[in-house]
């Protein structure tokens, strides 16, 4: 039982770090985040955005940016310093008409767009670039040589009468995508990972 309680702690920290380098990893020495890949989109602010909001057009924009094919697979990942911005983000109906939230909840689970909403602390802050973020994560790959292993020793501190532990496990990750692809308009570029700019 011992065993399969640290088993069990060290695949969930080792989860814990995997998902932050899948988003945030620099590539160098870890994989290679979807937040730094050179086919991110960074959707501009508005202009006269208020610092630190996130607004419906922020939201539909970096829709127009996602890849059509994207679009069914894709998901919008977020700080949670941005619940309260989402939570009471509405449109308004008609001239003097009811609002209609943007992200909606049903059976326990957020959606903006129709698309599902994750929250994570993996994210950056409310207002930073990367706050939030659509991505379809089918179009980045994971590379697993080997699977987790978890060795223990009797020997290495056996002269202060302790166990020790390590855990081994071989993974990369990036982006399918070198760029984003450039429509035929000539000036309208999509991608799988559509972030917001920085709202300073």
């Amino acid at each position: 039982l011992a065993n399969q309680t640290i088993a069990s702690t060290f695949s969930s920290g080792l989860g814990w770090y995997l998902d932050k380098a899948f988003l945030k990893g620099d590539g160098a020495g870890k994989p290679l985040g979807v937040l730094n890949a050179p086919c991110l989109i960074s959707q501009a602010e508005e202009d006269g955005q208020t610092p630190a909001t996130i607004n419906y057009d922020n939201l539909a924009k970096m829709l127009s940016r996602l890849h059509s094919a994207c679009f069914p697979r894709s998901v919008w990942v977020a700080h949670p310093t941005t619940i309260p911005q989402l939570l009471t983000l509405s449109v308004t109906i008609g001239s003097g008409g009811a609002h209609v939230p943007v992200m909606k909840e049903s059976g326990g689970k957020f959606s903006i767009l129709t698309r599902p909403v994750i929250f994570s602390e993996k994210m950056e802050t409310l207002g930073s670039e990367g706050d939030i973020l659509l991505a379809d994560m089918s179009q980045y790959a994971v590379g697993l040589r080997r699977e987790m292993r978890l060795e223990s020793s009797i020997h290495y501190r056996f002269n202060v009468d302790e166990i020790t532990h390590r855990m081994i496990t071989r993974v990369d990750g990036q982006p399918l995508w070198d760029e984003a692809l450039t429509l035929e308009d000539g000036s309208t570029t999509v991608g799988p990972f559509v972030t917001l700019a920085e709202r300073a």
